[in-house]
Protein backbone atom coordinates (compact mmCIF):
# COMPACT_ATOMS: atom_id res chain seq x y z
CA UNK A 1 0.00 0.00 0.00
CA UNK A 2 1.57 3.21 -1.02
CA UNK A 3 -0.82 5.69 -1.91
CA UNK A 4 -4.74 6.88 -1.92
CA UNK A 5 -5.06 5.22 -5.30
CA UNK A 6 -4.03 1.65 -3.86
CA UNK A 7 -6.67 2.20 -0.80
CA UNK A 8 -9.45 2.64 -3.26
CA UNK A 9 -8.35 -0.38 -5.33
CA UNK A 10 -8.44 -2.96 -2.45
CA UNK A 11 -11.98 -1.08 -1.35
CA UNK A 12 -12.59 -2.25 -4.58
CA UNK A 13 -11.27 -5.71 -4.08
CA UNK A 14 -13.02 -6.42 -0.98
CA UNK A 15 -16.48 -5.41 -2.38
CA UNK A 16 -15.97 -7.46 -5.58
CA UNK A 17 -14.11 -10.02 -4.66
CA UNK A 18 -12.89 -10.92 -1.16
CA UNK A 19 -12.12 -14.32 -1.60
CA UNK A 20 -9.15 -13.21 -3.23
CA UNK A 21 -7.28 -11.31 -0.69
CA UNK A 22 -4.95 -13.81 1.53
CA UNK A 23 -3.54 -11.62 3.73
CA UNK A 24 -3.84 -7.60 4.53
CA UNK A 25 -2.26 -5.73 6.91
CA UNK A 26 -2.73 -1.77 7.20
CA UNK A 27 -1.53 1.23 9.04
CA UNK A 28 -2.26 4.52 9.13
CA UNK A 29 0.66 7.39 7.62
CA UNK A 30 1.46 10.43 6.71
CA UNK A 31 3.29 11.94 4.77
CA UNK A 32 5.22 9.89 1.11
CA UNK A 33 6.32 6.81 0.99
CA UNK A 34 9.61 6.55 0.23
CA UNK A 35 10.60 2.95 0.71
CA UNK A 36 8.97 0.09 2.64
CA UNK A 37 9.66 1.34 6.33
CA UNK A 38 7.26 4.13 5.19
CA UNK A 39 4.55 1.93 3.36
CA UNK A 40 0.76 1.75 4.62
CA UNK A 41 0.46 -1.56 4.80
CA UNK A 42 0.31 -4.91 2.68
CA UNK A 43 -2.27 -6.75 0.79
CA UNK A 44 -1.47 -10.57 -0.64
CA UNK A 45 -3.93 -11.60 -3.46
CA UNK A 46 -4.33 -14.88 -5.21
CA UNK A 47 -6.95 -15.50 -8.28
CA UNK A 48 -6.46 -18.50 -10.89
CA UNK A 49 -5.38 -15.99 -13.61
CA UNK A 50 -3.74 -13.08 -13.91
CA UNK A 51 -6.51 -11.75 -15.68
CA UNK A 52 -8.26 -11.72 -12.90
CA UNK A 53 -6.19 -9.39 -10.42
CA UNK A 54 -5.23 -7.07 -13.23
CA UNK A 55 -8.07 -4.65 -12.53
CA UNK A 56 -6.65 -4.19 -8.94
CA UNK A 57 -2.44 -4.10 -9.44
CA UNK A 58 -1.36 -0.32 -9.32
CA UNK A 59 -0.72 1.25 -13.13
Amino acid sequence: MLDEKDKVALEQLEKEHPEYIVKKELREGKGEVVDSSTRRGVCLMHADTFEELKPYLPD
